[in-house]
This record gives C-alpha cells, sequence and structure tokens, in this order.
C-alpha cells in the first residue's frame, strides 16, 4: 500500500464525481424511473418501506400492503439498508404516490457516493489525479452503471459498491497502524452486509487474502488480528438483519432462487442460455473479454515499478480480477459444487463487481505509474468533452419520437466530432509515452466504456408505459403490489400467489370478518404487525383477516390476557383467530418479535456499545501518542 503526501481536503475531486455522478443520472433524474428489468420491483418495495418508515416502524420488516394489502414478509430476509437511504429523500416528494422520485435520488446518492468512496480508497495507494480518473471511471464501468443500473436495475448490489472501496480504506489505515479505523472498517463491512449479502460473502474472502498479500511479514500479525476485530464487530453489528434473515429461512420459499433458470449451473458465461436472456450474457461475455486484455495491459505497465508496495498492489489485484474472471466460467463449476454457500450468490456473474473494484485499481497504478501531462489547450478540449457528453446524454434521454431530421444530424456531427476528438488524443498520448500497452489500454477502456451504449439505451424510458406484454404485466403487478415467488409465506398455497387470485382475494376478502358464528366486529387499529379489533358476539366467534399467515402472527383476548389459536385459513393462507368467547371483546392480534429477532436486535446493540468504547479509547490512546 502507498501512502499519500498530504492530508488536505481539496473539494474539486468532490465536485467533479459530483457533477460526472450528475450526467450519468440524468435520464432517470428527469423521467423518475426508467425501463430497467427489476425498477418496478424495487420500486414497490420502496415505496412501501418508506411509507411505513414515517408512519413509525423503524425496521419495517412486514410489509402491511404487499400482494394487494396481504402483507409479505420480505424485509424478513431482504437487505434494508438501500431503503433507508431511499426513505430519506421521501419527506422532499410528499406529492409524489408512485415512489419514483426518492428512489431516483437514492440512485443518484449511490453513484455519486460510490465516486466519493472509490477517490478516499484510492488515494492511499496512487496520486491525487489518478485517484480521481480513476474514482470516475469506478462509476462508469459497465457493469457498475450499464448492467446494475440501466439494465437490471439490482438496486442492492448498484448501493453494494458504495461500501467496497470504503472498506478496503480502512483496511490500509489498520495496514498504516491507526488503530481508530477499527470501527470505520467494522461499520462499513456491516453496511455491506445489510446492503447486498451475495456481494458480502464474495467480497469477504478477497478482503482477507488483500490483507495478508499487502501486509509486510513483520506487520502481518498485528493487521490480521485488527481484520479480525473489525470483521467480528462488523458481524456483530449488523446481526440485527443476517440473524433472523438465515434462521428464518423454512418459513418462505427462498429454495425457489435456485430452481430452474435461477440455478447457478446454468448462468455460467460462454455457454449457451436461454433465448430472453442472450444479449444481456453475450454483453456480459464481451466486457469480460475485453477486461482481460485491460488486466494483461495493467500488468505489464505496474510490474517494473521500484515501489515493492506498489508492485505487491498491482500483483494482488491482477490476480483477484484474473480469479473473478475465472469464477464466471463453466471451468469454475467443481469449486461452486464444494463450496455450498457460493450456490447462494445465484449467478456467477456477480463476481463482476470484483472484477469492477480489480480493474479500477489497476488503472489508478497504472495511471500514477505513467503521469501525463496535460496543458491548458488540452483541458479545455476536455472540457468541451465533458460538455458535449452532458449534452448527448440530455438528449439521449428524450424519447426518439421528438427527434427532427434536423437534430438527429447535429447530434449525428457532435458524435463524430467527439470520436475525432477522441482518437486524436490517442495519437498524442502515443507521443508522449513510451509503453505500448499503455496506448492498448487506453483503447481498451474506451471500448469497454462505450459498449454500454446500447445496453444503457434500453433503460432510458419510462417504466410505466405498457407498450408490451411484459409492461402490462408489470402494470398489473404494480397495482396489487405483488410480491416475488421466493418471499411467499410456505402456509400460502402458490395459486393463491398469482396475480389474479390476489386480485380475487383484495376484491371479496373485508380485511377482517366474522367467518363462524354470530356476531360483529369493528376494527380499532391496523397497522403492520399489530390489529386491534372489537367483537360482539351471541355465539363463540371465529374471525378471518386479509393478512396473509406467517409464522409468528398470535392473538388474545385484552382483558383477559387468554391467547386464542391463530392458524392459516384453507386454502387462502389468511390469518384465522378462534375461538372467541361470546360477548364483548378487545382482540389483539401481533406479528410477536421471535427469538432470533429479540437476539439479532441485542447482538447489533451489544456490537455498538462495544464499537463505541473501543473508538473512545484507540481515539485516546493515539492522542496520548502524538503528545509524547
Amino acid at each position: 500500500m502507498l501512502k499519500t503526501q498530504t492530508k488536505s481536503i481539496n473539494i474539486l475531486p468532490i465536485l467533479a464525481i459530483f457533477g460526472i455522478g450528475l450526467i450519468l443520472a440524468i435520464p432517470i433524474l428527469l423521467n423518475g424511473t426508467i425501463n430497467a428489468n427489476d425498477f418496478p420491483l424495487h420500486l414497490r418495495w420502496s415505496k412501501e418501506f418508506s411509507a411505513q418508515f414515517w408512519a413509525g416502524d423503524f425496521y419495517p420488516r412486514w410489509l402491511m400492503k404487499m400482494n394487494a394489502g396481504l402483507g409479505s414478509p420480505i424485509f424478513f430476509f431482504y437487505p434494508p439498508i438501500p431503503y433507508y437511504f431511499t426513505s430519506f429523500f421521501k419527506p422532499l416528494f410528499t406529492n409524489d404516490v408512485e415512489g419514483w422520485y426518492p428512489l431516483a435520488l437514492s440512485t443518484l446518492a449511490a453513484l455519486v457516493t460510490s465516486g466519493w468512496t472509490a477517490y478516499l480508497w484510492l488515494r492511499t495507494i496512487s496520486d491525487r489525479k489518478s485517484a480521481l480518473i480513476a474514482s470516475i471511471l469506478y462509476m462508469v464501468l459497465p457493469y457498475h452503471l450499464g448492467v446494475d443500473l440501466y439494465n437490471r436495475f439490482d438496486f442492492t448490489e448498484y448501493w453494494a459498491f458504495v461500501w467496497m472501496p470504503l472498506i478496503l480504506y480502512f483496511s490500509n489505515k489498520i495496514i498504516d497502524g491507526h488503530k481508530s479505523n477499527i470501527i470505520g472498517l467494522a461499520v462499513s463491512y456491516a453496511l455491506l452486509a445489510m446492503t447486498h449479502p451475495s456481494t458480502f460473502l464474495i467480497f469477504s474472502l478477497f478482503l482477507i487474502f488483500y490483507i495478508l498479500f499487502i501486509t509486510v511479514k513483520r506487520q502481518r500479525k498485528k493487521a490480521v488480528l485488527r481484520l479480525l476485530l473489525a470483521l467480528i464487530l462488523g458481524i456483530g453489528l449488523s446481526a440485527i438483519y443476517w440473524l433472523p434473515a438465515l434462521a428464518m429461512q423454512n418459513d418462505v420459499d427462498l429454495d425457489f432462487m435456485s430452481r430452474g433458470h435461477l440455478s447457478y449451473a446454468i448462468d455460467f458465461l460462454f455457454i449457451q442460455t436461454f433465448p430472453s436472456r442472450e444479449f444481456l450474457w453475450e454483453y456480459l461475455e464481451i466486457i469480460s473479454l475485453l477486461t482481460v486484455g485491460l488486466i494483461w495491459c495493467a500488468f505489464i505497465s505496474t510490474r517494473t515499478s521500484s515501489v515493492a508496495n506498489f508492485r505487491r498492489e498491482a500483483n494482488f489485484w491482477s490476480a483477484a480480477a484474473i480469479l473473478a474472471i475465472f469464477m464466471t466460467l463453466p471451468l469454475s463449476r467443481p469449486i461452486w459444487e464444494v463450496l455450498l454457500p457460493l450456490q447462494k450468490i445465484q449467478f456467477p456473474w456477480r463476481f463482476s463487481t470484483i472484477l469492477t473494484v480489480a480493474i479500477t485499481a489497476l488503472l489508478a497504478l497504472e495511471m500514477s505509474q505513467h503521469s501525463i501531462r496535460i496543458g491548458t489547450k488540452k483541458k479545455f478540449y476536455i472540457g468541451f468533452l465533458l460538455g458535449a457528453g452532458f449534452l448527448i446524454g440530455l438528449i439521449m434521454a428524450v424519447p426518439n419520437k421528438t427527434f427532427t431530421w434536423y437534430l438527429s444530424s447535429v447530434i449525428i456531427v457532435a458524435i463524430a466530432a467527439i470520436l475525432i476528438y477522441g482518437i486524436s488524443s490517442i495519437r498524442i498520448l502515443g507521443s508522449q509515452v513510451k509503453s505500448k500497452y499503455i496506448i492498448i489500454g487506453v483503447l481498451l477502456t474506451a471500448s469497454l466504456l462505450s459498449s454500454q451504449v446500447f445496453l444503457i439505451k434500453g433503460g432510458l424510458y419510462k417504466a410505466d408505459d405498457p407498450q408490451n406484454s411484459y409492461q402490462q404485466m408489470q402494470k398489473l403487478y404494480k397495482e396489487i403490489n405483488k410480491e416475488t415467488p421466493e418471499y411467499r409465506p410456505k402456509d400460502v398455497s402458490p395459486k393463491n400467489f398469482e396475480a389474479d387470485a390476489l386480485v380475487k382475494l383484495s376484491q371479496h376478502q373485508p380485511n377482517a370478518a366474522v367467518t363462524t358464528g354470530q356476531g360483529s366486529l369493528t376494527i380499532q387499529q391496523w397497522e403492520p404487525r399489530k390489529i386491534v379489533l372489537k367483537t360482539s358476539g351471541t355465539t363463540d366467534l371465529l374471525l378471518t383477516l386479509k393478512q396473509f399467515y406467517y409464522p409468528g402472527w398470535t392473538a388474545k383476548i385484552q382483558e383477559k390476557s387468554y391467547p386464542l389459536t391463530v392458524h392459516p385459513s384453507t386454502p387462502e393462507g389468511l390469518i384465522r383467530v378462534g375461538m372467541i368467547p361470546s360477548g364483548n371483546h378487545e382482540v389483539i392480534v401481533t406479528l410477536n418479535t421471535r427469538v432470533e429477532e429479540r437476539i439479532g436486535q441485542i447482538t447489533s446493540a451489544v456490537s455498538a456499545i462495544i464499537a463505541l468504547v473501543l473508538l473512545v479509547w484507540f481515539y485516546r490512546s493515539e492522542q496520548d501518542i502524538a503528545i509524547q
């Protein structure tokens, strides 16, 4: 690891990264929504999560209005951190009933923050200019921008790109001997765990080897011990999420994600796949091939460095990139079969997250090794290039039908001018550097970035315009807040989870009704995880509530603390409560905090206290050392 030579704060990189992020997010900011695969799903989740959060449910696990108002246990299992950030933007858009713009701003925040954290990390291994350029490239690399945002809209994996560089930054600080950064590493590690478990699992393996490889032998033992302390603390801090998520998996159909077309075994690159997904698979194969060439160029250009730490960084990230690509190939299948937790990652090409981080590091190292002076005239042209890129990005966000012949001609001329300028820049660059591998690397990087244009193009239009059967289906799912199959409670029949069945149940089933017996009821309170009813019966009553049954629902008569039986109705799978004795009663139905939840809460609370105590201790000890 290379130490930075200044600790001064320069606001220009911060503004530059923000500006680039703003340009890249223009389509989603203008439209509020994009036509990406999973955008409608994350929109439904974020909308309901935010609504319950601002209603006082500070960790919304049971989303009451999902599945046409029948409820869903989604956030007992799904990571919550990205949705908290989305919720923070909700008060800015009180009239946005669809929840588009809070999600759009959260996306912008993830993109910009990933650039900032990448810059923070890269400053520890390269010079300032190289770190800035590489952090911008980190934001623009195809898997990060084209695939995860504009094509798939994998919202949680997209947010994971924020925490990985931050973890590496604190890891490097720990290697330098700054004990207080143990807490920073623990917190960022916990945030990654509560953002995207698949990336958390993959990245953890690389992180441990990174510390072992980068640290010099005389410091290795101390660095590893500090790393283990930080990782244990991070796991403890995130226990509020992962412990219930692991312990309750038998309550839903999570195996759905590893069956059929979702099985890891048929999702490797460079094998035949399903026709509906050929484009994405072929694109991922193309960028993998381009990346292999870029890795080779970066490795050749950096291996001759006279700085040992520099060579170690370059060697590690070259090896990490090659291993990441290998894990996406069918050749790696024996490893997947032996390491069973890897199969939970679902798609082998998720290793592209590591590949993106590795390529970013290699580019920063290569630029730092071969710095090139840029004159005032060149800076002017670069400014023109960015401005033209901004205009083209703005125009691309507008539907094609608004393009006139004249406007289309102007766009073509502008693109041609930028291409000509790019070619001349490469020629000028060739006269300034000696290594041919740098020229090849520049060409490969340009190819890698430009290759995602057509991938992004498909996601530039609003997702609420039902032009085909898929969009019509998504429109229906949005109207009824349909959940994905893997989070269906197992006591609910799969047939009742289909869209038409959910609509029928929603329209014909009152929120609460007397199923058996003579009497009436009124709803006093209808909130997530708590329903209060007033019953008046001349006979014993059996009630049915319009919420799916899920383990943990309990009921009692308030004045007598009399427990009532709760079970799923047949065949609907709704909550059934009874029998309630005749007379007037207040019945309280709650989805109780189960043992797994409570242990997770306690573990996270204890870990937070330990982290605070250690932070104060480390800070005071470092202050004492500084005084001495």
